[in-house]
């Protein structure tokens, strides 16, 4: 079997192309811009949804089939058409240039993948069984979907705004910083927030790094 390694990729101005303009072009569209990816599609027929980012300056766009240079100095390329010999002819330019590249549905065609995911804020888990079997990771993201809560994405939050804060504090090292939030993420904080009970989360959070920086 394939083994793939879990890594996070920092897409935010690097060229991403895709070719295809579909539902899950259309998608890996919509993926990319959150990360601030600077993107260029390629398809003869686009969604409405990639109508309207070229409209508003948000990618770039060539309306036909593609061209081989299309996806010259891309850092990221993702083919998603129905059309075999365009999915073979642009995992062959990508490969040649030792592109990361995923043809979808297409795994031999694929130098990386993309998981299943759950987003809550900040907080993004991704499920994946290395190509195998994808809907048995559809199906464990749905049932962990119903498992976590808006809370956990109101915890993330919240400790993604002390962080910065923790961090510029003089002094601290990191297992000072390490304790901190161990303290925080196994605090009574994800119960309060799942009651409804946000003002005193935030006061608890508050209490906890004053009672810690005591200490060091």
């Amino acid at each position: 079997m394939r083994k793939y390694l879990p890594i996070c990729l920092n897409l935010e101005g690097h060229r991403s192309v895709v070719v295809g303009g579909g539902n899950v072009g259309t998608q890996k569209v919509r993926d990319f811009l959150d990360c601030g990816a600077d993107v260029h599609v390629v398809s003869p027929v686009v969604s409405p949804y990639i109508r309207e980012q070229f409209a508003a300056g948000r990618i770039t766009l060539a309306e036909r089939r593609y061209e081989p240079g299309d996806i010259a100095g891309a850092f990221l390329v993702v083919v998603a058409t129905d059309d075999p010999e365009t999915n073979a002819a642009v995992y062959a330019e990508a490969s040649a240039a030792g592109q990361l590249v995923n043809v979808c549905d297409d795994p031999p065609h694929c130098n990386y993948i993309f998981a299943s995911k759950i987003e809550r804020g900040p907080l993004t888990i991704s499920i994946f069984t290395h190509g195998t079997a994808p809907a048995f990771a559809r199906r464990v993201r749905r049932e962990m979907e119903a498992w976590l809560g808006p809370e956990y994405e109101a915890l993330a939050l919240l400790l993604a705004e002390l962080r910065p804060r923790v961090k510029a504090l003089e002094g601290l090292t990191q297992p000072d910083r390490q304790r901190i939030f161990e303290r925080l993420v196994y605090s009574e904080l994800l119960l309060m927030l799942r009651e409804g009970r946000d003002e005193e989360a935030r006061a608890l959070a508050e209490r906890l790094v004053r009672e810690e920086l005591g200490k060091t």
